[in-house]
C-alpha cells in the first residue's frame, strides 16, 4: 500500500471513499436548493417537462423549415404524437410551481414550521430568478439589435416589454426576442399573488381547503372551455387563464404534507395511477390539437393526479429520482431560456442533414442531433449564469470576489 495515501477510521483510503465520477460530474450541475430539501422527483418531473418542451420546439422547426426536402407528416406517424405533445410540459411546469412555492407555506399552517418571511420571499424570488433572466434576454438583445433588418427602437421597446414582464399584456402576444418569455410572465404574475393564495391553507379542514382550492380554479377551467370570440386578447396568455394549474400544484403541496406522511399499503396502485394520467394527457393533447379546447379544462386535474402518482408510487418515483434526469431537470430554467433561440440560429444549418425523405425519421436525426449538440452548451450556461445565482448569499460572494480581484478596498474611516 502506498503510504502516501491516508487512512480512513474504518482502514479504507480516502481515495476510496470519494464519491464515484458520476456522483462528481453530475454535482457540477445539480441545482442548489435555498432550504436545503431535495426532492430528486419534482427534479425528474422538471425533466419531463422540458424534454417535451425541446422536443415539440424541435418538431416545429422540422415541420416549418424543411421545404420539400421532407414530406409532410401523416397521421399514423407515432413519434409525431408523441412531440406534439410539448404543449403540456409548461401546464406541467406550472403545477410544479405552484407544489414547490406551496410547500413551505403548507409546512407552516399545516405542520407548525415556523413562518415564511413576505420579505424573503419576495427577496428570493428577485436574486434567483431575475439574474439568469436578466442575463438571457441582454444577450438575445444585443444579437437581435446586430442581425435584425426591422427597426432598432422596436426591438427596444419589446426589449424593455419582456424584461418587465409586459409583453403579454402589451402586444397581446408572446416576446418576439425569446417567445417562450411567456409562460415566465404568467410565473411572475403567479408569485405576486401566491403569499395571499397561500392562506388558504389556514383552513383547519381537509376537505375545505380542497374545496376553496377547486372553486377558484372554475373560472380558468370555464375559459379553457369558453369561445374563442371573448373580447379581450391578453388573458389567454395571462394567471387569469392558467390559475388553475397553479391552484393544483399547491393542492399537491398540502398533500405532500398533510396527508402523506406514511409510506402508501399499495404503492404500485399509484403507479398505474401515474401511468394512466400520463396516457390520458398524451390523449387529450391529441384531441386538443385535433379540436381545440375540448378537452382543455380536464388537463389540470390530469396532471394533479399523475403527480400524485409519482409520489405515492415506487417505481415512478425511482426512475424520476435517477441522477441524470433529475440533474438536467434542474437546469430546466436554463434551458427553457436558450433552447429556442438556439434552435433558431442553428436548424438553418441542421436542417441540411437530411438521410431520408421520411418525416419521422428527420425528426429523430433533428432531435438526436440537437440534443449532443445543445445539452453540454446549455449546461456550461447553468454552470455561469444560473448556479451561482442560487446560492443565498451571493451577493455577498460577488463582492467578495469583486474586492479580491480588483483590490478595491473601503477607505477606512477617520
Amino acid at each position: 500500500m502506498d503510504l502516501s495515501t491516508p487512512i480512513s477510521s474504518s482502514g479504507q483510503s480516502a481515495i476510496e471513499e470519494r464519491p464515484p465520477f458520476t456522483e462528481r460530474f453530475l454535482s457540477r450541475f445539480r441545482r442548489v436548493t435555498a432550504s436545503g430539501r431535495f426532492i430528486p422527483e419534482v427534479d425528474g418531473l422538471r425533466f419531463i417537462a422540458i424534454a417535451l418542451v425541446f422536443f415539440f420546439h424541435i418538431y416545429g422547426r422540422v415541420l416549418v423549415g424543411s421545404g420539400n426536402r421532407v414530406d409532410p407528416p401523416t397521421h399514423s406517424d407515432l413519434l409525431v404524437h408523441i412531440v406534439n405533445w410539448g404543449g403540456s410540459g409548461v401546464l406541467l411546469f406550472f403545477v410544479i410551481s405552484g407544489f414547490i412555492l406551496g410547500l413551505p407555506f403548507a409546512e407552516h399552517y399545516l405542520g407548525h414550521r415556523p413562518p415564511v418571511s413576505i420579505k424573503a420571499y419576495f427577496k428570493r424570488r428577485l436574486l434567483r430568478l431575475e439574474p439568469p433572466y436578466i442575463i438571457c434576454l441582454t444577450l438575445i438583445f444585443v444579437a437581435a439589435l446586430v442581425a435584425t433588418h426591422t427597426s432598432r427602437s422596436e426591438v427596444v421597446r419589446h426589449y424593455l416589454a419582456t424584461m418587465t414582464y409586459t409583453h403579454n399584456l402589451i402586444y397581446g402576444a408572446s416576446s418576439t426576442l425569446n417567445p417562450v418569455a411567456w409562460t415566465l410572465e404568467v410565473e411572475v404574475q403567479f408569485y405576486i399573488l401566491a403569499p395571499l393564495l397561500m392562506t388558504i391553507l389556514k383552513v383547519p379542514s381537509a376537505i375545505g381547503r380542497c374545496a376553496v382550492l377547486l372553486l377558484l380554479a372554475m373560472p380558468s377551467v370555464w375559459l379553457a372551455f369558453s369561445p374563442t370570440t371573448l373580447p379581450f386578447v391578453w388573458w389567454k396568455l395571462s394567471i387569469i387563464r392558467y390559475l388553475d394549474y397553479f391552484l393544483m400544484g399547491i393542492l399537491l403541496a398540502d398533500w405532500y404534507v398533510s396527508q402523506w406522511k406514511r409510506p402508501p399499503l399499495r404503492p404500485w396502485l399509484w403507479d398505474i395511477l401515474a401511468t394512466v394520467m400520463l396516457m390520458i394527457t398524451w390523449q387529450l393533447q391529441i384531441q386538443l390539437s385535433a379540436y381545440g379546447n375540448a378537452a382543455e379544462g380536464i388537463v389540470p386535474f390530469v396532471i394533479l393526479a399523475g403527480c400524485a402518482g409519482v409520489f405515492r408510487g415506487n417505481r415512478w418515483r425511482r426512475f424520476l429520482a435517477n441522477p441524470w434526469l433529475a440533474s438536467i431537470g434542474g437546469m430546466c430554467y436554463t434551458i427553457y431560456l436558450y433552447h429556442k433561440p438556439m434552435l433558431h440560429a442553428l436548424y438553418p444549418i441542421t436542417r441540411h442533414i437530411v438521410v431520408t425523405r421520411i418525416f419521422w425519421v428527420n425528426l429523430t436525426l433533428q432531435i438526436l442531433i440537437f440534443s449532443v449538440l445543445l445539452l453540454p452548451i446549455l449546461g456550461m450556461l447553468f454552470v455561469l449564469f444560473e448556479k451561482p445565482f442560487m446560492y443565498r448569499d451571493w451577493p455577498a460572494r460577488f463582492a467578495k470576489w469583486f474586492r479580491d480581484e480588483t483590490g478595491f478596498r473601503d477607505e477606512p474611516r477617520s
